[in-house]
C-alpha cells in the first residue's frame, strides 16, 4: 500500500465508518500514459459503504467523499471513480 492509498483510506475510515472499504489503484488512461513528468499515481477506483449514506442522494455521497479527501483532491488524486453504497444496496460478489 502505497502512502497516498494509506491517507485516502485513514481519512475515509475515520469519516464514514464504513462496512466495506476498497480502492483499487489503476493506470492512468492511454493517451496520458507515458508520458513524461506527468505523475503516474493517483488514478483510483472506490467503493465504500456506509450507512453514512442513507437517505442521501448520489451527488451528495460523492461530494462527502471529495470534501472528507480535501487537499488529495486538489494535487494527489488525479482521477477518482466512486460506488457510495448504503449497507441495503450493496450486494457481495
Amino acid at each position: 500500500m502505497t502512502e497516498l492509498e494509506h491517507l485516502i483510506k485513514t481519512r475515509l475510515h475515520t469519516t464514514f465508518m464504513p462496512q466495506r472499504l476498497e480502492l483499487i489503484a489503476h493506470d492512468p488512461p492511454p493517451p496520458f500514459r507515458n508520458i513524461p513528468n506527468l505523475d503516474q499515481e493517483g488514478y483510483f477506483r472506490l467503493l465504500i459503504v456506509s450507512s453514512q449514506f442513507t437517505g442521501k442522494p448520489l451527488t451528495e455521497r460523492h461530494r462527502s467523499v471529495y470534501i472528507t479527501l480535501g487537499p488529495l483532491m486538489e494535487n494527489r488524486i488525479h482521477a477518482l471513480t466512486v460506488y457510495a453504497l448504503t449497507p441495503e444496496e450493496f450486494t457481495p460478489s
